[in-house]
């Protein structure tokens, strides 16, 4: 079987005829017969795709080919497996869900080279250096010495910097996450805070994975990344983690926590396990209450109208 080649991207521009766009790009993805997401937004694209390298190429030189969306930047992996299983384009408010008023194309933070970056680390900067991703995600794998936020969801970063703002101005922070696109709103948000020199991981991890290939570095990352996919994961040389990773939770999980049996998602731990058959217990017992409910007052209706008719008839 050929590889999937899997592209991860976004970009960050006006877009006025977001239904007009999202039915000429979804027509385009099903005829190059890819599969994976795109969020289309008023302020931009994010998506993450596979199919063939040939198809892959041909739907960036689509997107780049309209004028309210310029250039877009394709970050490449590949899988010997199908990556996603169906195609979908949503149109959404945000293509990364803040809820705060920030604009990249306006303000953010200054963009820093992953070979730049990494000469900072070995030459000691005195930076900070802050992982703007999810818990889940961080306990995978992140650089040395960064600081996790431990939040659930990205709109918790901006409460994790109303509290440290005075900390963060101290000195040069430098931000990262998966492919970029959370820092460029989480750098715009802290600039209105008042943290100026503030810098964002140019390509995110990916591109920082890709340019340590290139020197035939090992990097300052531990661990591995998370992906979207169904690979779950990544390791620094851009191939399949083999971490054990649940696919409901996304958790780092040991191998005697995950279930045996593969669900079309991937695998499961067996917690999230437990939950969700609790769930649905739950769910069908609340059901069967329902229906019990429905099928008495059914009956105290047909009961009501036997005896409106009946009294009717002894009138007549």
């Amino acid at each position: 079987m050929e590889k999937d080649t899997i592209a991860s991207f976004y970009k960050f521009s006006p877009l006025k005829k977001t239904t007009e766009l999202r039915k000429l790009i979804l027509e385009k993805a099903c005829d190059l017969d890819l599969k994976g997401t795109i969020l289309i937004a008023e302020e931009g694209l994010n998506g993450m795709i596979s199919g063939a390298d040939k198809s892959i190429k041909t739907m960036q030189t689509y997107l780049s080919s309209f004028p309210e969306i310029g250039d877009v930047d394709f970050k490449l992996s590949y899988y010997d497996q199908v990556a996603f299983r169906r195609m979908l384009v949503k149109i959404k408010k945000e293509t990364i869900t803040m809820r705060k008023d920030v604009d990249p194309l306006v303000e953010t933070g200054h963009y820093l080279d992953p070979v730049d970056f990494e000469s900072w680390i070995e030459e000691g900067k005195d930076m900070t250096i802050l992982d703007t991703r999810n818990d889940y995600e961080v306990s995978v794998g992140t650089f040395e010495g960064a600081i996790d936020p431990k939040i659930k969801s990205f709109e918790d970063f901006t409460h994790y910097i109303d509290s440290h703002a005075e900390e963060l101005k101290k000195k040069p922070v430098v931000t990262f996450c998966t492919g970029g696109i959370r820092c460029e709103k989480a750098t715009a948000y802290m600039k209105q805070k008042g943290i100026d020199e503030v810098y964002q991981l140019e390509g995110g991890i990916l591109k920082y994975f890709e340019a340590m290939m290139k020197l035939a570095k090992e990097g300052h990352w531990n661990g591995d990344c998370v992906v979207f996919d169904k690979r779950k994961a990544i390791t620094t040389k851009l191939q399949p983690s083999s971490k054990h990773i649940c696919y409901v939770c996304l958790f780092d999980k040991k191998a005697e926590e995950m279930l045996e049996k593969e669900a079309p998602g991937g695998t499961m731990c067996k917690a999230c396990d437990k939950k969700i058959t609790a769930q649905k217990a739950k769910k069908k017992e609340l059901g069967l209450k329902k229906a019990a409910v429905n099928f008495l007052e059914r009956k105290q209706h047909l009961k009501e109208v036997h005896e409106k008719k009946q009294a009717e008839f002894s009138r007549a």
